[in-house]
């Protein structure tokens, strides 16, 4: 089968997958026996999956999308949050968030969300230019120049890692051999807190990632790339760091494939997918244990049931905007910027420096919307969520828009004829930072989180040009 064949394959398996879960939604539409509220929110989810769905799939007939393109990824887990996680939890009756019930404002929340895909999707390929993926490579042949880069990247690994484990130690209270052996060994001093002004330094956590992927690209050590894999998985697992966790390896899997301009085989990304998702479930689920420094006791306390907690409680928060919409600006005004805007402004200051520093905005904006004890216990929202609570619906046209025009730009760090090494590792890694932000929809974080990110990137990019 040539390549235009079997590109018609792949395109017809798509449109075969959309049309069969479009018709299996429709005869699962619940019966008079549900509550007419959410019937019409499960109507207004169908729409909202005709919409991305749709979107998906003109993508795929008309612009040659590639499996690692931001447009894919971003669909992908809308309709997951959005479509697929809402439509099991109405037919199976799973419709509060902490003892609410939060379907009343499900259909104005898809509404908006269609909307703000759309926005998306338009600024993602208004005046897009279609690149071609092609073979020319940049080679670097100078056997000194990739040795002075691994040993900068190494440096920089070992500054941002020691940093990183001084945080562990002295902010957390956790001892070396507690980290080094998996909690298995030492112990935790509970007269620290999260109140300390070096507390800050846990930012170097996520500039691990950029260095170990310019290591994986130059040097040839087996032994050091194992090395530092290890020690920071282990120092990741200790602080339940999940999504730093997912940019650091998804990093170099991206780049393996984007660089020899190939897409993985279907069951090679099935298993690499339930790997990533089912370890960072498995972070997600012992990470109190671990920071609260419990130890070995933390892994006897395990069972299954706890890899799904996290997936549920990652892919539900759908609930959250649903509680969002219904409360804003109904019962309190839209915040205009107090969270993204101020909130990032001040978030770095440590509190033991300014002891009145308000906590963040995102708390009042979850105790508001569901309840106190969601507020506790850390529960949070979508970016599209954010979005709605500090400017409205027009603010999540607006940051949607500037979102698929970002996405749009860094696309070109890949497809551009003119890409480098160093723009194929800057976009290994900016891309597995989408699933942060869409997920976990704080600014604040999301900003420093990516800062601390990519200024290593800075700093190695200047041996290459």
């Amino acid at each position: 089968m040539g390549i235009v064949g079997l590109r018609s394959c792949w395109i017809s398996c798509w449109i075969m997958i959309y049309v069969l879960l479009l018709i299996i939604f429709f005869w699962l539409f619940p019966n008079d026996l549900y509550p007419m509220i959410e019937r019409k929110v499960y109507g207004s989810i169908i729409v909202v999956y005709v919409i991305i769905g749709g979107g998906l799939i003109y993508a795929v007939l008309n612009k040659s999308v590639y499996v690692f393109e931001p447009i894919v990824l971003i669909s992908l887990m809308y309709l997951a949050i959005f479509v697929f996680m809402p439509i099991h939890d109405i037919l199976n009756h799973y419709t509060t968030q902490y003892g609410k019930y939060i379907m009343n404002g499900g259909v104005r929340a898809n509404i908006i969300v269609a909307i703000s895909y759309i926005a998306f999707f338009i600024c993602y390929y208004f005046k897009q230019e279609v690149y071609r993926l092609k073979k020319k490579k940049q080679r670097i042949d100078s056997w000194y120049l990739k040795k002075k880069v691994v040993r900068i990247a190494l440096v920089i690994w070992l500054i941002s890692f020691i940093l990183y484990i001084y945080y562990t130690v002295s902010n957390r209270g956790l001892s070396l051999d507690y980290i080094f052996s998996l909690g298995f060994y030492g112990m935790q001093d509970d007269t620290l807190t999260a109140s300390s002004p070096l507390a800050f330094l846990n930012k170097f956590g996520n500039s691990l990632a950029i260095p170990y992927l310019y290591i994986c690209v130059f040097s040839k050590s087996k032994f050091l790339k194992l090395v530092v894999l290890l020690l920071t998985l282990i120092v990741y697992f200790i602080n339940g760091s999940r999504y730093v966790m997912i940019i650091f390896l998804a990093g170099p899997i991206i780049y393996r494939y984007i660089k020899r301009k190939q897409s993985p085989k279907i069951l090679y990304t099935i298993v690499l997918l339930v790997f990533l998702l089912f370890s960072c479930a498995f972070i997600a689920s012992m990470r109190h244990g671990m920071r609260a420094g419990e130890g070995s006791s933390a892994y006897d306390s395990f069972t299954t049931n706890d890899i799904f907690d996290p997936f549920y409680s990652n892919f539900t928060l759908y609930k959250t905007f649903y509680g969002v919409v219904e409360t804003f600006p109904d019962k309190h005004q839209y915040q205009l910027g107090r969270g993204m805007i101020l909130g990032t402004l001040i978030l770095f200051i440590p509190r033991a420096l300014w002891p009145e520093k308000p906590r963040e905005a995102i708390c009042d904006y979850i105790e508001w919307s569901i309840n106190k004890r969601a507020q506790i216990s850390g529960l949070a929202y979508n970016n599209i969520g954010e979005y709605y609570v500090e400017f409205g619906v027009l603010g999540c046209v607006f940051f949607m828009g500037l979102l698929g025009y970002g996405c749009r730009k860094m696309k070109r760090l890949y497809a551009s004829p003119n890409k480098t090494v160093n723009t194929l590792i800057l976009y290994s890694v900016l891309l597995p930072c989408l699933f942060a932000i869409i997920n976990a929809g704080w600014t604040p974080m999301n900003f420093y989180t990516i800062l601390f990110c990519i200024f290593p990137w800075f700093i190695l990019k200047r041996f290459l040009n």
